[in-house]
């Protein structure tokens, strides 16, 4: 029977080819958390930690836990130490009690992930965050050495002598603050147990963010602050410290950013009284002040009132600038947020200006005390001379014979101070020359050191082998200086590389500006030095390899420089361990670097040849061999940010790829270096990779915060933002990266395709076009072209896409693919069979092939294999609603309604707006006479498909023919009794269509029967085929009834409705409309498949029927294949 359930008409792409993600050949970034704090002052003592193992083997292989540095609410820090980079940092654990618990860990992980947007100096760094691990959840972050504000002052003890010290902290906390107020996230736990100071510098660290929060998505939510609406939920919440915490959060209202103002208000009353804000007694006695009325003018009163006295006598004293820095403190802690400064930047200026004033007042008192000093001196110095000269005469009559006493004495003490600054000299000599993390100030010290000694040396002149030995001295101190501090700058350098992106590389132009002026700082710049004097300089150095690396790099990237030759000449004077791989790089010869490598063996082979190795083999697109290199490498440098960037990368590019391990180096990267947009990049790629997409998406945000232009970031946040359905996000991001890249092939073809998705055909094109254009060797823009030219309806210019794809890539299965629809399309089934295959061959894993395979034999009356071949597609693609769809509708028009109903269900729910599966399942529950779940599904359908201008499916139609079989179906006992009659022939063709669905056939052929002879020019209309239905009807019930002449008689009814059936398509094919042989063969087709006709066309069906009417049906079978050779040019298969 004709359904009408529509297939091949499903939204799903066939063989959308994307371009692949493109961008630098690695980059990204990331932050910290809850805040380590290692004490070396007064900080208060922590509990033990006892749930967290010790010496349980390291976590996630990589940090081995130590000393428990705190406890609070949700987690235990605990110092770690990193193996890979061999650093002790803090790592933050989950307490056991709360891991599983989907709201702590979700607030955990908040905290994380806000803090790792915060990038300031006074923000100590996340370096990783870990969601899921054997402790459960877990981040790492910088270990903060010092002591916490609040034990600085307690030393101190209220000295006025250290107040400008502690206003230049509270200033540096400020900065803290307001660059996280800039990025929209607000403290709201500011106290000063919560600042750690570094005594030997002052630099300070705002700790413990787990009260932040992001003031967009809270506002979004419905608020900012840690509780809403009860002062006893919100101080639940909030777990803050009180005394610092704002009166809106102790009350559970919305907090912003004056919240943190009134923290940093309360530090200052600190500061200025002794005393914070507000003091209580407990917090139960706080809770029940914050339910009284005037509750925060009350609780700020005794510390206001202390600033106001301290106010006016400031004022009567005339100090205008002390009084307004009281000022800032009483407006800060103001108990209505609106008359406290905006922000936390806008207080810091304030104290900036204070702070200027006094460092002014400050500076000018000086200047006037050593002018006061130096009249006094003169003064001293005139009545020295009078007495002097009153003396002289006296003296001279002494001195005689004590004057050679004396000049022995003073010689022996000239020597003995030549030998201790040359025993000095040696020391500090023989200190720099061991190296370590503090070589550049021991050379600094060793040259000093000799300076002295040369002077000391002097005084005796006699003793010329001391001052031979202090001069050979200072030369080695000199050029140990000079060597070290070039090799400091060529790492500058090189890092500066990573500062920012061009054209979708690290910008190397800052790196080699840097190497040339580090030679020319040292006094032999290339290209006016001669080779040998840079050898002699450089040769033997304990920099050598090092420097060496840089050259080699150098000369890499300047293959037109004139003193390229002399860059490598010097490489290789003074690192010729690395000289046979040098031969290898320039010779580009992988083959023999590989064999090479082997032959030497990894550890043989320099750190910085090592790197050379990994690079090479990565140019030579040999990327999976640079991963193990890398790996080697890196244990013996684990600090390195380029080793980690590329084995980062490497990872990636790993056959597999490694993401998850790709991840953890190109988090060391970052934490190395955090403000590489490309290395943040990097990052992202791999944790998009990994599934880890949040963070993946916030990486990318992060490259383009740090690089606006950056074109490939824009990009990849697209399509990671497209792969998460946000698909406005996706083109706009799109657009960003065309915007800043024009010439992008990848971006045009994203976009492209992005809008073909969305039928925005046009545009989509113009797009397509302009990737084919920037890139014409591309093959797959001509697929995603072709796609495009299909969905436009030209169909030739689509066929000639795929042609030019598959010149350019034979191999490429997703060409062939998308050909064989065309094909399969305009009838040449037989040709989109043998695409379909070769692109399976091509691609055995390439669903889409499978599928449309599938449709193909399925046209082709090939069943069984068309059933194998769409099977086959959704085991490939489990998460691809159209395969499912073609596979439901394949079953269903096979008569296997069960599996049917079970992929319909399949794809709705992989694709809830798939108005097309809501529809087909809807018209298959009404053929199981499931009226009601039937209509349900329609009426789902239609909602959403008459949505779209292109909606095929007559729904509306479906809808109202089942909304009045359900209505019929309680009337139908009446009908069929004869107490009612069928109001009209639109009520019998129902009334047919409802006996047919509850299986009730010979009823539904006679209420067809009647319904076509009372109306003869039903039977004309194409769409529905009542006459058609009509003859499935009668041949249904014919196998029903007892009687063989009732049989006889039914059969021959449907022979009759058949023949003229056949009749009205014949005059169909030969008809002006442009699709009228396709629709006359997929029409034909279905009788050769439909289960309703299996009586009478089957070979092991007919030859069971009377004589006579076997011969009436071969030939009319006959007739049938006849037309589809005619209509599909080709043989047919026979019925019989």
């Amino acid at each position: 029977m004709c359904d009408e359930s529509m297939d091949g008409v499903h939204p799903h792409d066939e063989g959308r080819i994307d371009p692949e993600s493109s961008g630098p050949d690695g980059v990204v970034w990331s932050e910290s958390l809850d805040d380590p704090k290692r004490a070396t002052g007064h900080a208060p003592a922590v509990p033990g930690g006892g749930e967290i193992r010790a010496g349980a083997g390291p976590l996630e292989g990589r940090y081995d836990l130590l000393d428990v540095l705190g406890v609070g609410g949700m987690g235990v820090v605990r110092v770690g130490r990193d193996r890979h980079l061999g650093r002790e940092l803090a790592v933050k654990l989950m307490k056991r009690e709360l891991v599983g618990q989907p709201r702590a860990e979700r607030r955990f992980l908040d905290e994380a992930r806000i803090k790792s947007r915060l990038q300031h100096p006074a923000i100590p760094p996340v370096y990783e965050l870990v969601a899921n691990s054997e402790l459960g959840p877990f981040f790492t972050m910088k270990l903060v050495e010092g002591q916490t504000l609040e034990a600085l002052l307690k030393d101190l003890q209220g000295s006025g002598e250290d107040r400008p010290r502690l206003l230049r902290i509270l200033e540096r906390v400020s900065q803290g603050v307001a660059h996280a107020h800039e990025q929209g996230i607000v403290h709201l736990d500011l106290s000063t147990k919560n600042v750690m100071v570094d005594p030997r510098d002052d630099l300070v660290q705002v700790m413990d963010w787990g009260l932040a929060r992001d003031v967009n998505e809270a506002v979004a939510g419905g608020g900012a602050g840690p509780g809403q609406g009860h002062p006893a939920r919100a101080q639940k919440a909030a777990g803050g410290t009180p005394g610092f915490m704002a009166p809106e959060v102790l009350l559970g209202r919305p907090a912003h950013t004056p919240a943190d103002v009134f923290a940093l208000g309360s530090i200052l009353c600190r500061i200025l009284t002794g005393r914070p804000a507000y003091a209580f007694r407990s917090p139960q006695d706080l809770l029940r002040q914050a339910a009284e009325s005037g509750f925060g003018l009350a609780l700020v009163g005794d510390a206001r009132g202390r600033l106001l006295e301290l106010r006016v006598a400031a004022e009567a004293a005339g100090e205008a600038e002390e009084a307004r820095l009281i000022a800032l403190a009483f407006e800060s802690i103001d108990p209505e947020p609106a008359n406290r400064p905006a922000d936390a930047k806008a207080f810091g200026a304030r104290l900036a200006t204070y702070l200027g004033d006094s460092d002014r007042r400050r500076r000018d008192a000086e200047v006037e005390l050593r002018a006061a000093k130096a009249r006094e001196a003169a003064d001293r110095r005139r009545r020295r001379m009078a007495y002097a000269a009153m003396a002289a005469a006296l003296v001279a009559i002494a001195t005689g014979g004590g004057a050679l006493v004396a000049a022995d004495r003073r010689a022996r003490r000239d020597e003995a101070d030549v030998r201790e600054a040359v025993a000095l000299a040696q020391a500090r000599f023989d200190e720099a020359t061991r190296g370590g993390p503090g070589e550049g100030f021991a050379w600094d010290r060793a040259r000093e050191a000799a300076a002295r000694a040369d002077h000391v040396a002097r005084r005796v002149p006699t003793r010329r082998d001391l001052a031979r030995q202090v001069d050979a001295m200072a030369a080695v101190a000199q050029r140990g200086w000079r060597l070290h501090r070039l090799a400091a700058r060529l790492d500058e350098a090189r890092l500066a590389e990573a500062a920012s992106v061009r054209d979708g590389h690290f910008d190397s132009g800052p790196k080699l500006d840097g190497y040339a002026a580090a030679f020319a700082e040292a006094g032999v710049p290339f290209g006016s030095t001669p080779v040998a004097e840079i050898i002699a300089l450089l040769q033997g150095a304990g920099h050598a390899q090092d420097i060496a690396a840089a050259l080699d790099d150098w000369e890499i990237e300047s293959a037109d420089a004139p003193f390229h030759a002399d860059l490598i000449a010097v490489a290789e004077a003074i690192d010729p361990a690395c000289n046979d791989v040098r031969r290898c790089i320039r010779g580009r010869d992988a083959e023999a670097l590989i064999a090479l490598v082997r032959a030497e063996g990894a550890g043989r082979i320099p750190v910085s040849g090592m790197r050379l190795v990994a690079q090479a083999l990565q140019g030579f697109g040999r990327r999976p061999l640079a991963a193990p290199l890398l790996e080697e490498a890196i244990a013996r440098g684990p600090g390195d940010f380029w080793l980690n960037h590329e084995l980062g990368v490497a990872l990636l590019h790993a056959d597999p790829p490694r993401p998850d391990e790709a991840v953890r180096y190109l988090t060391a990267a970052r934490s190395l270096r955090p403000t590489s947009p490309g290395v943040r990049l990097n990052l992202g790629n791999a944790l998009a990779r990994a599934g880890r997409t949040k963070e993946a998406e916030s990486e990318y945000r992060a490259a383009i915060h740090l690089q606006p232009e950056y074109g490939e970031a824009h990009f990849n946040l697209g399509y990671l933002l497209e792969d998460l359905n946000r698909l406005a996000e996706a083109e706009a991001s799109y657009r960003e990266a065309i915007r800043h890249r024009p010439k992008s092939a990848s971006a045009q073809s994203a976009l492209g395709l992005l809008l073909l998705a969305n039928r925005r055909v046009d545009e989509a094109v113009k797009h397509l076009r302009i990737a084919v254009g920037l890139d014409p060797g591309d093959a797959k823009a001509h697929v995603n072209l072709g796609n495009g030219l299909n969905a436009q309806g030209s169909t030739a210019d689509a066929e000639a896409s795929y042609h030019a794809a598959i010149e350019r890539d034979p191999g490429l299965a997703g060409a062939y693919s998308n050909l064989a629809s065309l094909m399969q399309k305009r009838g040449s089934v037989g040709e989109a069979e043998a695409m379909y295959r070769r692109a399976a061959d091509l691609a055995p894993g390439l669903s889409e092939a499978r599928q449309g395979l599938g449709q193909t034999l399925k046209a082709l009356g090939r069943l069984e294999e068309a059933e194998r071949e769409l099977a086959e597609a959704v085991r490939l693609d489990p998460k691809d609603a159209g395969s499912r769809f073609d596979l439901a509708d394949l079953l269903a028009r096979r008569g296997q309604s069960v599996g049917a109903e079970k992929y319909y269900r399949e794809a709705i729910k992989l694709q809830p707006a798939f108005a097309e599966a809501h529809c087909n399942l809807g018209q298959l529950l009404r053929l199981e006479g499931r009226f009601r779940e039937a209509l349900e599904e329609l009426r789902i359908g239609h909602a959403q498909g008459s949505a779209r201008p292109d909606w095929p499916y007559p729904s509306a139609r479906w809808v109202k023919a089942c909304e009045a079989l359900t209505g019929l179906e309680g009337r139908l006992p009446a009908l069929l009794s004869g107490a009612e009659h069928p109001r009209d022939n639109a009520e019998r063709l129902l009334l047919g269509e409802l006996c047919y669905d509850l299986k009730r056939f010979v009823d539904a052929a006679d209420f067809y029967g009647d319904a076509l002879r009372l109306d003869p020019e039903l039977g004309a209309d194409r769409g529905p085929q009542y006459r058609y239905n009509a003859a499935c009807a009668a041949l249904r019930a014919a196998t029903d009834v007892p009687g063989g002449a009732d049989r006889a008689a039914l059969r021959a009814r449907a022979y009759d409705w058949l023949r003229l059936e056949l009749k009205a398509w014949k005059v169909v094919a030969t008809g002006p409309e442009p699709n009228a042989k396709s629709t006359v063969d997929d029409a034909l087709r279905y009788w050769k498949e439909d289960p309703d006709l299996t009586a009478v066309r089957d070979k092991a069906a007919v030859p069971a029927l009377p004589d006579e009417e076997r011969a009436s049906w071969r030939a009319f079978w006959s007739e049938v294949d006849g037309l589809l050779r005619e209509v599909a040019g080709r043989d047919g298969e026979g019925g019989v």
